[in-house]
């Protein structure tokens, strides 16, 4: 597991509390008061009625939406309703407007669609739209404010442009479809003319799981203009389908004061060209990821890129304007990267602090900063080529105690660096098996390769690296595949003679990076037979990382309801689970004492060794059969 080795944010964490205390907590347990009423929807029920009772509740969610006071709740029956949740009032501080399907089974209650445009303290909980989702301001520039969306399924796209402190949590977006997208922008004129209305700020996005896609229409995840928002312990299933020529996955735009935290990005790429997992551009600044995720998933045919950095047309941080300038004083602790396109920035950041990250790539990482603190971190380049570049223009930036490691006898140096810039780089681990140590560093200054510590002149005349080491640190695999950057027991990377911390790079002595590749989900799974008592499944064993080798175990669970991944831990475990084969073994598992003419679904999840978990199989929903029609074997006599 990663170990979180230095915090220095204060700030965020009072953010976290502030936000989740307003937006996340206080909706679950802000009192109503004694004049709020509790109302009943339907699918037979009567809008002429009182509502008030299930014997005599309203019919539509339009009769709800247009009589729903401050205080009021109402309680959503099992069905599916041709109308949505479009509420006509705002509810209160201490009087929020509720819809409550069901918690345990979201599923079980279809609306067509969400939409808290303009709306304020509204609360949806337990139900699954069938269409969007919607927070946005309205075009008179209202904002949504303090809105929530618990519990809830989305079908489509979520759309939080213009919310103000509005929570989304332990909810599922999107189904992979090409266009389910994740926006957040201005609605409505520009920070620099309507400064308060437009953005959207103070959000929390917290325990979700996305499932998103495109072929056209902007990024998958698209965040510009927001403020003071929080995204924690959220999974980002992204798909670039087909026909995907420049949707990217993930893009940042002028995003300020943000944090990220705990987040997991897989990027599938089957379209025509690379694609961005992770994009910060436009003067994006004082934002903090710690311990997030961005990874190719192996099935992609085409690449992925990181970039930390970019500006449009503006290539100096120091810009004026709120929307010109590029990238600063943005943090990354504790985050690994696997792309195999280049982690870069391409505009000039300042002041940009990366702490303890493991960055692996086929590519190369490059660098234009100035005052960038790149310190305790691991580069890995798993093709012959160098683990880093930093710009001949940087100034003032700080590299130590890093290692950097190429795979292959490249010609041009390890890392690359320029004797003129004011960079200080010292105390490093260097190191490319079959490689000759003198080639360590590439001085871009003169075009003259050197070796790290004294001798050469790129300690000796300019006096960087005259700590540093050339040794194996002794990684547990530089697979591309399933690479593992813990260094192992005796590296020189643990020596505490060696380093003024005791170790380089970004695992700790004592801690380990371990396995984080999860397997892939099942994706097939069939039913094989279907009798009065009995149901048999099928499905193809997908493997530990990604679709090689073997998981370890699998969780697969029944109910008479339909299964998602909100009530997927409300399912029914079967009593002796199925055992994990080798990937791309046929598998089958036989279900008895089922009840005559009774709805069953099914799902399931696999876990390898290392305690990562898959996303959720595809669900498969089955009937018993009223009779048994299944007719005995043949029988066979022998002469």
């Amino acid at each position: 597991m990663r170990i979180t080795l230095f915090i220095p944010w204060r700030k965020f964490q009072r953010r976290v509390a502030t936000v989740l205390g307003s937006a996340g907590v206080a909706l679950l347990v802000a009192g109503t008061p004694a004049w709020a009423a509790t109302y009943y929807v339907a699918p037979g029920g009567n809008d002429s009625s009182l509502g008030t009772s299930l014997a005599t509740a309203w019919r539509t969610l339009a009769k709800a939406n247009s009589s729903l006071l401050p205080g009021d709740v109402v309680l959503i029956q099992p069905g599916t309703y041709s109308d949505g949740i479009v509420p006509a009032r705002d509810g209160g501080a201490t009087s929020r407007i509720s819809y409550v399907g069901s918690l345990a089974s979201p599923g079980v209650v279809v609306v067509a669609l969400i939409d808290l445009t303009g709306r304020s303290y509204i609360s949806v909980k337990g139900v699954t739209s069938a269409g969007n989702a919607t927070l946005n301001a309205t075009i008179g520039e209202v904002a949504a404010q303090r809105d929530s969306l618990l519990y809830v399924s989305v079908s489509g796209s979520l759309s939080m442009c213009g919310a103000w402190y509005c929570h989304i949590g332990r909810s599922t977006i999107g189904t992979g479809d090409p266009t389910d997208k994740f926006r957040i922008d201005l609605q409505g004129g520009t920070p620099e003319t309507t400064p308060n209305a437009a953005i959207t700020k103070g959000c929390s996005v917290v325990d979700n799981a996305f499932n998103l896609g495109g072929i056209t229409g902007g990024a998958m995840i698209s965040l510009a203009h927001m403020r003071e928002c929080i995204f924690s312990r959220n999974t980002f299933e992204l798909r670039a389908p087909v026909g995907n020529a420049d949707t990217h996955f993930f893009m940042n735009y002028r995003v300020k004061n943000c944090s990220f935290m705990d987040n997991r990005f897989t990027c599938l790429n089957l379209g025509s060209g690379t694609l961005y997992g992770m994009y910060l551009r436009d003067s994006s600044r004082y934002n903090v990821f710690v311990r997030d995720t961005v990874v190719l998933h192996p099935s992609s045919t085409r690449g992925i890129a990181v970039q930390v950095a970019a500006a449009g047309a503006f290539n100096d941080w120091r810009t004026a304007g709120d929307g010109l300038g590029s990238c600063a004083y943005n943090e990354w602790h504790d985050c690994y990267f696997k792309v195999d396109e280049n982690i870069h920035a391409t505009a000039k950041i300042h002041g940009c602090k990366f702490f303890g990250n493991t960055l692996i790539t086929k590519n190369t990482t490059d660098f234009w900063a100035d005052s960038l603190t790149m310190r305790h971190n691991t580069f890995l380049t798993t093709n012959d080529w160098r683990a880093a570049e930093f710009d001949a223009r940087n100034t003032n930036s700080t590299i130590r105690s890093n290692i950097f490691y190429a795979t292959g006898p490249s010609s041009y140096g390890v890392m690359q660096l320029a004797s003129t810039s004011s960079e200080r780089s010292d105390s490093n681990l260097v190191y490319a098996p079959g490689a000759d140590p003198n080639r360590a560093v590439y001085n871009r200054t003169n075009s003259v390769s050197c070796r790290v510590g004294p001798g050469c002149s790129w300690c000796d005349l300019y006096g960087k690296d005259c700590r540093s080491q050339w040794g194996d640190p002794q990684f547990t695999s530089v697979s591309w595949a399933s690479p593992d950057v813990t260094p192992r027991t005796g590296s020189i990377a643990l020596s505490a003679d060696l380093w003024p911390d005791g170790y380089v790079g970004a695992i700790r002595p004592g801690a380990s990076i371990g396995d984080l590749t999860p397997p892939t989900a099942i994706g097939d799974l069939v039913l094989a037979l279907i009798s009065d008592h009995t149901i048999v499944l099928r499905w193809t064993a997908t493997g530990d990382d990604w679709t090689t080798g073997q998981a370890s175990t699998y969780d697969l669970r029944w109910s008479n309801q339909p299964i998602t991944a909100l009530n997927f831990d409300a399912a029914t475990p079967v009593g002796i689970q199925p055992v994990p084969a080798v990937a791309g073994t046929p598998q089958s598992y036989v279900l008895t004492d089922l009840t005559l003419s009774t709805n069953y679904y099914f799902a399931l999840r696999v876990v390898d060794e290392s305690g990562n978990w898959s996303e959720l199989s595809n669900a498969l929903a089955a009937t018993t059969k009223a009779t048994d029609t299944v007719p005995p074997a043949p029988i066979t006599f022998e002469p």
